[in-house]
């Protein structure tokens, strides 16, 4: 159902408030007042919070007593809240502020990728604070990228979005963009960020197994590492404390054996247990109320 235009101002009244105040206060004072409001969105939000548990009871059910599936819900609506508050404050972080918050592991995988001068494909997933992450690459990755999205449904935060992405070097290129624009891009040694964990069935996909169920997950990264030889590094970042812990890990085997679809199958299966590895180890901090299993092989007409 769709919003009244009242409820839309109002949302967007309190954003602008909040994204002209919550910059002046400290950072760690942004976080607490992420975290309460969480917590109050956890109480409040019951669609959301029963399908979270929902998801991660298949995922994760048989590694945790009712009770702990709870609390990690609930600690993941404050994780949730803390990353939101940690956007809006952004914008006026300075590097300094950024390298201070960020601990890396595995940046030479990076710069050896670099030296390869054939681009690069980051490949991520909505896990700790993401755009923190992108931050990161573009003040201290010593390469030109881009994070390829699609846009928001409201164009006023699509700007926004945009605009605290640029004031960290990083561009924002609209998924349908096309390849071709994608490919110049690698080929000029450029960086491609790309969140892929996600359940997008109007993009070219297959099924890959994903705790133990088929889901659909994009081929695009696949397909533009073998086209043009780019190197392929899973990056992850997660919260600690009040800090954050960035890990870079060793590029996705890419081989091109002239069979494509078992070369595309192969590197999407590869990614995605990494993806998987991480949200297992972190899983209060991964966004379990999105259907991530929404699209099965029987529903798939194409």
């Amino acid at each position: 159902m769709k919003e009244p235009k009242w409820y839309r101002y109002v949302l967007y009244g309190l954003f602008v408030i909040a994204r002209s105040c919550l910059p002046l206060l400290p950072f760690g004072v942004v976080q607490t007042i992420g975290k309460g409001l969480g917590t109050v969105a956890y109480g409040m939000l019951h669609h959301q919070r029963r399908m979270a548990l929902e998801h991660l009871t298949l995922a994760l059910g048989n590694r945790y007593a009712p009770a702990e599936r709870r609390r990690i819900i609930r600690r993941m609506f404050q994780h949730l809240g803390m990353t939101g508050m940690e956007w809006l404050a952004l914008p006026r972080l300075t590097a300094a502020d950024v390298q201070r918050l960020v601990r890396v592991e595995g940046s030479e995988h990076v710069q050896q990728a670099l030296q390869r001068g054939k681009g690069l494909i980051v490949l991520s997933a909505h896990v700790g604070n993401w755009e923190m992450l992108m931050a990161y690459f573009g003040l201290f990755g010593g390469f030109r990228g881009a994070a390829i999205a699609r846009r928001l449904r409201y164009p006023e935060y699509e700007v926004w979005l945009r605009r605290m992405r640029e004031s960290k070097h990083v561009e924002t290129l609209d998924r349908d963009v096309g390849p071709k624009e994608m490919i110049r891009r690698l080929r000029a040694n450029e960086g491609l960020g790309i969140l892929a964990d996600q359940d997008v069935d109007s993009i070219e996909g297959i099924f890959v197994d994903f705790f133990g169920r088929p889901a659909y997950t994009p081929t695009g990264p696949a397909a533009l590492a073998l086209t043009t030889g780019a190197a392929m590094l899973p990056a992850y970042i997660w919260r600690e404390g009040r800090q954050f812990h960035l890990r870079v890990e060793e590029p996705i085997a890419i081989r091109d054996t002239g069979n494509r679809a078992r070369d595309l199958r192969e590197i999407t299966e590869a990614w995605s247990r990494v993806t998987e590895r991480m949200i297992t180890a972190h899983p209060e901090q991964w966004v379990w109320m999105h259907r991530r299993w929404k699209t099965q092989p029987e529903t798939v007409t194409r």
